[in-house]
């Protein structure tokens, strides 16, 4: 394994081969990197590079962004409702495994980062991601039967609206955590 340096203004940690005129994460020079000698075990420190939960939570984002436009372009557009509700339905039916998907790497990662899954803002994230599969749930059973003609895309574009909330809440409070040590 390769020696590691830090960035002492930002704490940003790379390995010392790679280091190069300014840390780039915050563009200090050189100077201010110093010796890092990593706390994490091999077997955690692969797990958390893998990226799981950042790669998994990318995809309900997606699709309830994508879910959105296509009911806001059906509701202006009328000769696009037929293939947008094919959408709808599409959507509709996998938001809910891409949901359980994040919840699941990301207890996961919480797991491997944190040891356990009872700190207070791990707490907050399964009850908001609770309520996000709560939410992705109503939108499946609401999709299966969907078309513009027969029912309002209202309580749709409703649900959508929640479910993008809940993943900026539980984004910012992600991000509140990337900068935390991990236990070694």
């Amino acid at each position: 394994m390769s020696a590691l340096v830090r960035c002492r203004a930002c704490g940003y940690v790379m390995k010392e081969s790679n280091k190069s005129q300014v840390c780039p994460a915050c563009g200090v020079k050189k100077a201010a990197f110093e010796p890092y000698g990593e706390t994490v075990s091999p077997r955690r420190l692969f797990m958390l590079n893998q990226h799981l939960h950042g790669i998994a939570v990318n995809f309900p984002q997606s699709l309830v962004a994508l879910l959105f436009l296509s009911l806001a372009a059906g509701t202006i557009c009328a000769s696009l409702e037929e293939p947008l509700s094919v959408i709808v339905r599409a959507i509709g039916t996998i938001f809910p495994f891409t949901v359980a998907g994040g919840i699941v790497t990301g207890m996961i990662d919480g797991r491997v980062r944190f040891r356990r899954l009872v700190t207070p803002i791990l707490r907050i994230k399964m009850a908001i991601g609770a309520v996000a599969l709560g939410i992705s749930i109503g939108i499946f059973f609401l999709s299966r039967d969907f078309s513009f003609a027969a029912s309002s895309p209202l309580a749709l574009i409703i649900l959508s609206m929640c479910a993008m909330g809940c993943g900026i809440t539980l984004a910012r409070l992600g991000a509140s955590l990337v900068c935390t040590r991990v236990p070694g």
